[in-house]
């Protein structure tokens, strides 16, 4: 690599479709659904969420699994593009533009949505106790006997729009320093190339993550439960959001970057397989587990993160080698079925809950159902109306 092949130059471009990376996207939209409607399942209470006693305790490790690399992959998606729109837009215009799409939709999102989880949190919890929710819940709202255990998190799932715009804000403030401070800059970039194409990308790239993960308990990133922002949480999704800034800066190499690598598919089931017996051993004993599987938690976390993203990105590249207009579709849709699917992956699991099927058919048969709505709303009420344009500026 004697002239390290060239960094790509921070100009304006046409802004292209990058095939591979929206169908990343689209699966790990997609898959937010079922992870969302499988928590009604997994045998045991989680706030706002309906319990359903027929459930099955292995949903739980399932969920554990999507954990390690769904919102890994996303913020690295999310920090790619927002390096495009710098290179597209420059530093005020990607400030600008994010905080229309993110900021803002983030507040409206959250004064909307938060009374229907609210309400969907006590229908949830009538529920579960049988008979009447309808009629229980109106009553302990008209009495003000609900409780804060009713309900999920306030920051819902829009959790993630909050950290997407410091990550931009702070995306800014180092474009502004990479201006000020370029040799720095390159040499980030110039070393960033050799590790994103280097054969020991994975467990290089996942040694950050883990000391960060060692402090952690059990050995995995919280969910955040609050609006101020938690360090742990910042941190370890931000590497991931400026590794993928980095790699668009260093798209030149997007070929190598993204080739399948099969060794990468098998670390990535090791990981997970390793990172479940780890996560069971907590669930069974917690404080009392062994102390190696913290660690071992910890280690396979980062390494199945960073595995997982490679593979994905891999085997979308060989899946989709050009764009296609449905596939640009369905990646338009995923900002608003994101915003939109978690009330009812909250609600129908209790409005089924005379449903006699397995869980395994529910699970899926849920997913299919919300995801349906979604599409149908999306292409009925919001691509080519004002709710698009606020979600995406006006249609090119």
């Amino acid at each position: 690599m004697a002239q390290d092949r060239g960094m790509a130059a921070p100009v304006a471009l046409a802004r292209p479709r990058f095939a591979a990376l929206d169908l990343v996207r689209v699966a790990m939209m997609v898959l937010g659904i079922p992870f969302h409607v499988a928590i009604a399942y997994r045998a045991f209470y989680s706030p706002g969420v309906f319990f359903d006693p027929h459930g099955a305790w292995w949903w739980h490790f399932l969920i554990g699994m999507v954990r390690v690399f769904r919102m890994p992959t996303f913020f690295f998606l999310a920090g790619f593009f927002t390096a495009m729109l710098v290179a597209n837009r420059g530093v005020g215009g990607m400030a600008m533009n994010r905080l229309a799409r993110v900021g803002l939709v983030w507040i409206l999102a959250l004064a909307a949505l938060s009374p229907i989880v609210y309400w969907v949190g006590a229908i949830n919890h009538s529920a579960g106790e049988g008979g009447g929710a309808r009629d229980k819940t109106w009553a302990a709202i008209r009495t003000g006997s609900v409780e804060a255990s009713w309900f999920a998190a306030p920051p819902l799932h829009l959790w993630f729009l909050e950290y997407l715009l410091l990550f931009c804000l702070a995306g800014a403030a180092v474009s502004w320093a990479s201006a000020h401070i370029p040799a720095i800059a390159a040499v980030a970039e110039r070393a960033a190339g050799r590790i994103l194409v280097s054969r020991m990308r994975v467990p290089v790239l996942s040694i950050p993550y883990i000391g960060l993960l060692w402090t952690t308990l059990p050995g995995g990133l919280a969910y955040p439960s609050e609006f101020v922002p938690r360090l742990d949480v910042f941190l370890g999704y931000g590497f991931f959001f400026f590794a993928g800034w980095l790699l668009y800066r260093r798209r030149d190499l997007l070929p190598e970057v993204l080739a399948l690598r099969w060794s990468e598919i098998a670390l990535a089931v090791l990981a997970l397989a390793v990172n479940t017996f780890c996560f069971k051993l907590w669930s069974d004993f917690g404080v009392d587990s062994p102390a190696w599987s913290h660690g071992g938690r910890a280690v396979t976390t980062a390494v199945g993160a960073w595995a997982i993203l490679f593979a994905l990105l891999g085997l979308a590249t060989k899946a989709v080698p050009k764009p296609s207009a449905r596939l640009q579709y369905f990646a338009d849709s995923c900002y608003w079925s994101y915003l939109m699917h978690f009330p009812l992956a909250l609600l129908l699991p209790a409005l089924l809950s005379g449903w006699t099927a397995h869980s395994l058919v529910k699970v899926p048969s849920i997913t299919a159902l919300i995801l349906a709505l979604m599409l149908l709303s999306y292409h009925l009420f919001v691509r080519r109306t004002f709710i698009g344009r606020l979600l995406h500026g006006p249609r090119q």
